[in-house]
């Protein structure tokens, strides 16, 4: 709390506001990091992290009468395959290294990050709306992107409201089409999401 009060920013008032809040309802959750953490971030670095955690998929596999077997829903920010772009979203690699120097993120540009667990077939992803269908590769995993949040950078993303990025659906299909999985031209699924609530219709 005595940390909190040197803090102008009111974006960052409104992170250790929460944070602080959280940390009362549920003492000793909150990652020892943190204090100073939320100490040395600025505003631009507050709005890139906001940034990366908007940039949010969910991941439905399917069983064969096509009913939901899971669904999780995660960041997946395809940093490698559109460096350009995330320059013009103003999330440069320096920005990157700085929130990894911080202790929010790891970055990973060589290889990807990848969910593991995928079932080769009737695999999923929602993204801003629409439904992309992830052709069969015999793998059973898929390339998740280029940063992973930390445990610090988990409690922060929990309390971080979302945003639109603009360009984000396109990002992700130029993100799978580059690496090993294959994305269907046109999806035979139409998956909606309300709240926590996903369903999934064939079409």
């Amino acid at each position: 709390m005595e940390s909190a009060g040197f803090v102008s920013n009111e974006m960052v008032q409104i992170m250790w506001g929460k944070i602080l809040g959280k940390e009362f309802e549920e003492p000793g959750s909150t990652p020892a990091n943190m204090i100073r953490i939320l100490s040395e971030i600025t505003p631009t670095y507050a709005q890139a992290f906001r940034k990366i955690c908007s940039m949010q998929v969910v991941i439905v596999e399917l069983n064969e009468d096509d009913t939901i077997k899971s669904a999780s829903q995660d960041i997946l920010v395809p940093y490698s395959k559109n460096i350009e772009k995330f320059n013009e979203l103003k999330l440069t690699f320096s920005v990157f290294n700085e929130l990894e120097t911080l202790g929010l993120i790891k970055l990973n540009t060589i290889n990807n990050y990848v969910a593991t667990g995928i079932i080769e077939k009737n695999v999923l992803l929602y993204v801003d709306g629409e439904t992309l269908e992830i052709e069969a590769t015999g793998k059973s995993t898929m390339p998740s992107g280029n940063v992973m949040l930390t445990a610090a950078g988990r409690c922060l993303k929990n309390i971080t409201p979302t945003e639109m990025v603009e360009g984000y659906l396109e990002l992700v299909k130029k993100h799978m089409n580059g690496g090993q999985i294959k994305l269907k031209e046109n999806s035979e699924y139409r998956i909606t999401k309300e709240g926590n609530m996903i369903q999934c219709e064939k079409i």
